[in-house]
């Protein structure tokens, strides 16, 4: 119990990986499925200050020789 909460039980959906371009921006991508995800940090935090992510979905690139 942390902070009179009862922990809910938590499912694991998807882990992005945190990468940094050849230009030096930070941005995270991985997998859910078939599908690919590249997330991007907006210049803007929300109202609270918080630092705010988007997410996409992107067509993946085929595998050579696949």
């Amino acid at each position: 119990m942390s902070g009179g909460r009862l922990r809910e039980p938590r499912v694991l959906v998807l882990k992005l990986r945190q990468r940094t371009s050849e230009r030096g921006n930070i941005y995270l991508d991985g997998w859910m499925g078939q599908a690919k995800l590249l997330g991007f940090k907006e210049v803007e935090p929300d109202e609270y200050g918080n630092e705010v992510w988007s997410v996409y979905a992107v067509t993946p690139q085929p595998k050579a020789g696949g």
